[in-house]
């Protein structure tokens, strides 16, 4: 299941991006503590849990990782609102343990100034 955010001025860039592979993904989500942690990085953030393969697919791959002690770094989760189905009792508020933890939802509703869509007092 695909769940990219697409939005009104780059839709048409989006749609010539190619979607990550699951093991791109898991790739991305594997070296990218190392390298943050390489600068002194001890703790980051995923604002976007669920954005390319929905929730649970990328829940799973974060815990895989985490059971393996393969991150240096602590991560702190927010799953991506437009991601998460109806009635999504999958993860609550604060799962995890220290390395790993879902603290949260990212709501988008203004737009931003990269894509373009935020509201601005001239053009």
């Amino acid at each position: 299941m695909q769940v990219r955010p697409r939005g009104l001025t780059y839709l048409p860039f989006m749609a010539k991006m190619p979607n990550p592979t699951e093991a791109q993904l898991f790739g991305a989500i594997q070296t990218t503590p190392k390298k943050m942690a390489s600068t002194g990085v001890t703790t980051a953030s995923d604002m976007s849990v669920g954005g390319n393969f929905g929730v649970d697919k990328e829940i799973a791959i974060y815990k895989e990782i985490f059971a393996k002690n393969a991150s240096p770094i602590r991560v702190r989760g927010y799953l991506y609102s437009q991601a998460i189905p109806p009635g999504y009792k999958g993860v609550k508020p604060n799962d995890g343990d220290d390395q790993l933890r879902f603290i949260g939802i990212k709501y988008i509703t203004d737009g931003s100034t990269q894509g373009l869509t935020a509201a601005v007092t001239q053009p």
